[in-house]
């Protein structure tokens, strides 16, 4: 197990509990130091250092940016142990309220599609940051329907009835990297070796991998995250070559969300050594 895990999640994107369980579970799992880099939001910021405090954990603050390139999701964390709040917030908005109209189209897509009828205001009203991710739609459908959550998960999935791509409110990689640094923050690559599940042709995965980096890299990427959940021996053998070939930073993060979401993964299977 790695002591500092600097890739978690709580409900205020897609994660199963809140900031204060996410805490607990870390102190009681044995760990050093953890970072709740939520979806697209800052919300986390405002309780992260006393929740710290209380478990004798250290922490900083910590987001991760959607973006899209070559027709593949990816991601980018952002890291700082003080934002410049206004800054990052601005950036993200564009962000935050292309989710929500999302999330409104998959909930018509549903309604149409499933006869699933769930009010989005209702959705809204129970996210503590104010956007709604997929998975809590398919949270709510489990609330409705006698269905199992991978069921529901599949319905607004890649190949569901009622799946809705991202539209063109997703920032291009360079632009996030962009908005972190203007936010007084470092920006690293999120989980590299998981973009081939989106990928329409996965034989150009590891070639757009590369030239995504090297773009970054002329725009000022600081990191990788070279240890993932999703990541293979192969793998981070891999990113820990390209990393030093760019001079970046190596992080890692476990990218846990909860049991419920994503049972496969435990907080501190992948992060950080004290050193």
């Amino acid at each position: 197990m790695f002591p500092y895990d600097i890739h978690i999640h709580s409900n205020f994107s897609d994660g199963d509990f809140p900031p204060e369980v996410v805490f607990m579970r870390a102190k009681s799992a044995g760990l050093k130091g953890i970072v709740v880099s939520d979806h697209n939001i800052t919300k986390q910021f405002e309780i992260i250092d006393e929740l710290a405090r209380k478990n004798d954990l250290w922490t900083c603050q910590g987001v991760e940016v959607t973006g899209s390139f070559e027709d593949m999701d990816i991601h980018i964390l952002g890291y700082s142990l003080k934002f410049d709040i206004r800054t990052l917030n601005t950036g993200l908005k564009p962000i935050q309220e292309g989710y929500n109209e999302r999330a409104q189209i998959i909930l018509e897509k549903l309604k149409i599609n499933a006869n699933i009828d769930i009010d989005f205001n209702t959705l809204l009203q129970s996210k503590a940051a104010g956007v709604v991710y997929r998975y809590n739609i398919a949270q709510a459908i489990v609330a409705v329907q006698n269905m199992a959550l991978k069921d529901a998960q599949k319905m607004i999935g890649r190949s569901g009835i009622a799946w809705e791509p991202y539209g063109d409110w997703v920032p291009k990689p360079a632009d996030i990297v962009a908005m972190i640094h203007n936010a007084h923050g470092i920006a690293v690559l999120a989980h590299p070796g998981d973009m081939k599940r989106s990928a329409h042709d996965i034989t150009q995965t590891k070639q757009n991998i590369e030239s995504l980096i090297s773009e970054l890299v002329k725009h000022g990427l600081d990191g990788i995250e070279v240890q993932h959940s999703s990541h293979s021996p192969g793998d981070v053998t891999y990113f820990k070559q390209l990393a030093r070939e760019h001079n970046l930073i190596a992080t890692g993060g476990s990218d846990w969300h909860g049991e419920i979401h994503h049972p496969e993964i435990t907080m501190g299977m992948a992060g950080l050594t004290e050193s």
